[in-house]
């Protein structure tokens, strides 16, 4: 059988470049009347945490609306949803709407329009105890106070202990501060010792395995003489 000229070997499939979008009109807008702002990840800017890009596009030949929302994990801004919309009027209607004319619509491009369009200047705001606080630049040079961001300054953390090796002496040590506790003889293990309740669960059990303290009634503390 002889192969299609269409695919002989050696025959470059030539496929036509997508044309580039002709934008006729692009306005980004705030979803909400008095809007919350996030700060863009690796950015000195802000954008709305919610907001729309409504835009009208000469080739293809629609309109595109994108909400858009700032993912707060990664401070940026991502696409919930596309609508395309038929262009015209009781004239004259644009071609109706085809895969073919979504697959043409480059959303990332629209989307960097619409922040590039909406992204403020900040700058940083003290606050005791807070970290991330800013304002937009606008609102700073107009002296007004409203803040955004910010999230609790981190306490230093406490350094554990390190373990200390589980020894026989170490043992006899659980055992003797086991016996000499009043009540909660478990508790009293893991104050002195500076371990967890059930780390130091796990001590007198070892303690009581290596033959220092007498064996148990379940479910009272303490051991039988």
């Amino acid at each position: 059988m002889s192969t299609p000229s269409c695919l002989r070997l050696g025959t470059v499939l030539r496929v036509p470049a997508t044309p580039k979008l002709a934008i006729a009109d692009l306005r980004a807008e705030p979803v909400d009347e008095h809007p919350g702002w996030v700060r863009l990840a690796g950015t000195r800017t802000a954008l709305p945490a919610r907001f729309e890009v409504q835009v009208l596009l000469d080739d293809p030949e629609c309109g595109v609306l994108l909400e858009v929302s700032i993912d707060t994990d990664t401070n940026t801004p991502v696409v919930d949803a596309m609508t395309v919309v038929r262009t015209g009027d009781r004239q004259r209607f644009g071609p109706p709407i085809t895969g073919a004319m979504t697959r043409r619509i480059a959303v990332d491009t629209l989307l960097r329009r619409g922040v590039d369009q909406l992204a403020e200047p900040i700058v940083a705001v003290r606050r005791d105890g807070m970290v991330g606080v800013f304002q937009l630049q606008r609102d700073a040079d107009a002296g007004e106070s409203i803040a955004y961001g910010g999230r609790p300054a981190q306490a230093p953390s406490r350094r554990q202990a390190p373990r200390q090796a589980i020894t026989d002496d170490f043992l006899q040590r659980v055992a003797s501060v086991y016996r000499s506790a009043d009540r909660a003889p478990t508790q009293a293990v893991a104050d002195q010792l500076h371990v967890s309740r059930s780390h130091a669960g796990r001590l007198v059990a070892q303690a009581r395995a290596a033959g220092h303290l007498g064996t148990t009634t379940r479910g009272k503390a303490g051991e039988q003489r």
